[in-house]
């Protein structure tokens, strides 16, 4: 924020050292040259957007008193008919009016203070709007009273309206935003910008004068619904001064007197006269000692806090109405530890343990590189999801029960998630419609169950290209076969059996198992979910991170010394036996160094009902040659434990 100096001057005595003054009481000054300050002020102080602001924190530290009293009273009387009917998006709302107003160009002083601050002039009566703005911190926004028809309603936008705002650009809204209307159509965005066909121009006479108070949220919403931010919605979407409303429409009304003409109709509408006052918090001096790590006295409080407007009374504290960000016993205490100077406050490191902490977020890191190193990218969508993506889920499942935001940015993802898998499934659908078809993707993330824990899920759409012409579509094996490259790769032993999630089609979906306990699952995404984003078929898998903290050990191995002996069988398996079984009676043989499935086979001279799998076998010693007869032994203890399963040799 930009702030003439000398506009300063006017509301407080400045100290030499002023710029110090501010940043010891948190205040950023980011550069100060040509008389105007450039502030950084953060987001929990919009009190501090104004003039007003500054000369308030610049006063309570010195101990000088302001130069101006901003209070007036002004009379509620009705000048203009004034419905509001969302109560909740705009709980006070003023309006006043002034008559035969002359529009022209602003005062020369008037005009170079808005540039100094980073303002455009546009003409008398608009300009002291922005001018009363930045002085008191407090948006208006000013109508011809000649375009506005029958009434001023405040409402949400109906679906379908349209409004052509002041930068000559159609919107579209829908009931997210709220706005300013009258008897026949919009006339402004609540908090945000006006209509164009009711603003202020050369042939304007009348002018009804609008300050108000608008939900934060609400404003919030709308801009970025819009995707348009102005110097109002920047202070309205912060919080702003209930209390101050009245008292700015009334300094604009008297200030474009000042330098446009007209008369002042004496009055006012006003949907909230007596706002309801700030209540006190309870505060403990004892714990403010524990807490700041100083000696604190009761009186210390009071003289620390009441020069910043602060009423401190009977082991309470009144803030003062401007700061909307005091709430909690924590909070004073943070405003006295400002007031007091941070830098007075001692440091000290509390050693909690010695003993050595296990970083299992460098073992997640180790897992992404991994998947990544697998073909995966890394993705990361926004933690919340719409219910209606596990509304098949069966009633009694746990990820149906998500949390249900109070304020979500977007009206559709207004639960916190409890599956990483529809998030994964909007990335997929964003690349598709930009004409990417090859989607393999992963996040590993925080879902929100009965507790938070940590997943890591992955995706397979569309189709691997082999070549610029040809290619094939991702199935069921290639997500297998990465969870299970994935699972090797960490040195996690697994198992993988048959079983059923409602997330996964049934008939492919395989649990993952370590230590009897299932971890996650894989296979193809449910089509119920699926068609909702549009996408033919999807593969996947969501695992449990805690099942990376198996890992066995890294062991150093060394290079084989002596020669292996490999074997290549082939078993006729029965339907309702699984390659998982093979696998699971080769791997018990004595000396087997690896095994890999080279062929899969159905078809001509293949017993119907069976399902031909050839394995690939090596064997070798670590300390000692092999024999023949040593490995042909092996051989024939696999054959004779498969056959006991239904398993036969095949033979050609």
């Amino acid at each position: 924020m930009k702030l003439p100096v000398e506009w300063l001057e006017e509301w407080v005595e400045l100290p030499q050292d002023f710029v110090d003054v501010l940043d010891n009481l948190g205040i950023g000054v980011e550069g100060y040259g040509d008389g105007v300050l450039d502030l950084e002020i953060t987001p929990n102080r919009p009190d501090l957007l104004s003039v007003i602001g500054i000369a308030r924190e610049i006063a309570g530290k010195t101990g000088k008193p302001l130069k101006k009293n901003i209070e007036a009273v002004f009379p509620v009387r009705n000048v203009f008919p004034v419905e509001v009917e969302d109560k909740e998006g705009c709980p006070r709302y003023t309006l006043g009016l002034i008559k035969g107003v002359k529009v022209g160009p602003s005062p020369e002083w008037m005009a170079r203070r808005l540039e100094l601050a980073g303002i455009n002039p546009i003409n008398n009566v608009v300009d002291a709007t922005n001018y009363v703005m930045l002085e008191l911190g407090q948006p208006l926004h000013p109508f011809d009273r000649e375009k506005i028809k029958g009434k001023i309603v405040v409402r949400r936008a109906r679906d379908g309206e349209k409004i052509t705002t002041l930068d000559g650009v159609e919107r579209e809204l829908n009931p997210e935003i709220l706005v300013i209307a009258d008897a026949e159509r919009p006339v402004a965005l609540a908090g945000i910008m006006g209509a164009e066909d009711s603003g202020i121009d050369e042939e304007t006479r009348d002018v009804l004068l609008e300050s108000a108070y608008f939900d934060p949220i609400r404003v919030r919403r709308g801009r970025k619904i819009l995707n348009i931010s102005t110097e109002a919605s920047y202070r309205f979407e912060r919080g702003g001064d209930v209390y101050v409303v009245p008292v700015a429409l009334r300094r604009a009304l008297e200030l474009i007197r000042e330098v446009a003409g007209g008369e002042v109709v004496e009055g006012m509408e006003d949907t909230l006269p007596e706002p309801e006052g700030r209540k006190p918090v309870k505060i403990s001096v004892s714990f403010g000692k524990r807490l700041l790590g100083i000696e604190i006295k009761d009186e210390d409080v009071k003289d620390w806090l009441e020069p910043f407007g602060f009423r401190v009374e009977d082991g309470k504290v009144i803030p003062p109405r401007w700061r909307r960000d005091i709430h909690e016993e924590v909070d004073v205490w943070e405003e006295v530890a400002r007031i007091y100077g941070y830098e007075r406050v001692p440091s000290s490191v509390r050693v909690i343990s010695s003993e050595p902490v296990y970083d299992n977020g460098k073992i997640l890191r180790q897992a992404k590189r991994v998947l990544s190193g697998l073909g995966l990218f890394e993705v990361y969508p926004i933690p919340f999801m719409n219910p209606e993506d596990v509304a098949f889920l069966p009633e009694e499942d746990e990820r149906r029960k998500g949390r249900r935001l109070k304020n979500p940015m977007w009206p559709e993802k207004n639960v916190m998630r409890t599956t990483l898998i529809p998030g994964l499934l909007s990335v997929a659908r964003y690349n598709l419609n930009h004409q990417i078809r090859d989607i393999r993707i992963f996040e590993a993330g925080k879902v929100f169950l009965s507790e938070e824990r940590i997943k890591i899920a992955g995706l397979f759409v569309g189709e691997e290209k082999k070549t610029w012409y040809s290619g094939r579509k991702y199935d069921f094996y290639d997500v297998k076969g990465a969870v299970e490259e994935f699972l090797t790769l960490m040195r996690i032993p697994f198992e993988l059996r048959d079983e059923k999630d409602p997330l996964f089609d049934e008939g492919t979906c395989l649990g993952v198992w370590v230590n009897e306990r299932c971890y996650g699952y894989l296979g193809e995404i449910k089509r119920e979910l699926v068609e909702r984003y549009e996408i033919e078929h999807a593969y996947g898998f969501e695992l449990d991170a805690s099942l990376l903290e198996l890992r066995e050990p890294e062991e150093f191995v060394p290079l084989p010394r002596f020669p292996h002996i490999k074997r290549d069988l082939s078993f006729l398996v029965p339907a309702g036996k699984r390659c998982e079984d093979v696998l699971r009676v080769i791997r018990e043989a004595t000396y087997l160094e690896r095994v890999e499935v080279i062929d899969i086979y159905r078809g001509k001279n293949i017993p119907e009902g069976y399902t031909s799998m050839t394995f690939s076998c090596v064997f070798r010693h670590p300390e000692r040659t092999l024999t023949d007869d040593e490995v042909e032994h092996e051989v024939q203890e696999i054959i004779r434990k498969l056959e006991d399963e239904g398993i036969e040799l095949r033979r050609l």
